[in-house]
């Protein structure tokens, strides 16, 4: 599995503060990547790092890739930075415009790759309350491809998470396979595990089933 991250300057995040800026972005990515030759794959973002609260987006994608040696590893990098930014852009930031890669061969790397990238990063609305409430109903991931082909990697048998949540992400629940319907009311993960909500994946869960009122 390739684990590619794209990151740009701290300059320039104002200019990833709302959804259609983001949307636009990642629907860029997918599409230079296509360009590159990979045939599928996904994007995800993360809002802030580990170490502090400062809003610093940058966006992960994973492919059906391989190892790359040095010279055709800075070659797509190159390629990438041409495609996804303006001439003056790469003049002025160069340096700053990061495009990292790893090369995820085994089954342990690869699922903790998956858990890392599927993790949420913007754990507390305090941290950018207006961003928190602008980012509502944003559609975090996104994919390209078709996913009928043989997968080039496998996480292991034993372990249903990543299913789950590429389940959930379409629109499907994970348990049942009925198509779901979102509530567009927003409500806190304390608030669902006081209800008995139990997670399935990486920021869904599920509650109790609803019964009828006991017959008087």
């Amino acid at each position: 599995m390739g684990y590619w991250v794209i990151t740009i300057p701290r300059e320039l995040t104002p200019l990833l503060r709302t959804n259609k800026s983001r949307g636009n972005f990642a629907r860029r990515v997918r599409r230079v990547f296509k360009k590159l030759g990979y045939q599928r794959g996904l994007t995800r973002w993360h809002y802030f790092g580990d170490k502090n609260h400062d809003y610093f987006p940058h966006l992960n994608v994973l492919v059906d890739g391989q190892w790359l040696e040095s010279e055709e590893l800075e070659r797509q990098k190159d390629d990438l930075r041409r495609m996804l930014f303006s001439k003056h852009m790469r003049e002025r930031y160069n340096n700053n415009l990061v495009v990292h890669y790893e090369y995820r061969d085994t089954p342990a790397k690869i699922m903790h790759t998956l858990k890392y990238v599927c993790r949420a990063t913007f754990l507390d609305k305090s941290w950018d309350g207006t961003l928190a409430r602008n980012m509502y109903n944003f559609q975090n991931c996104g994919w390209w491809g078709k996913w009928d082909q043989a997968p080039k990697w496998d996480p292991p048998d034993s372990d249903k998470h990543i299913a789950a949540l590429a389940t959930l992400a379409k629109g499907i629940c994970s348990i049942c396979s009925t198509k779901l319907t979102w509530s567009r009311r927003p409500t806190t993960t304390p608030h669902m595990l006081t209800q008995g909500a139990v997670e399935i994946a990486s920021g869904y869960y599920r509650l109790p089933n609803i019964r009828p009122p006991p017959k008087i």
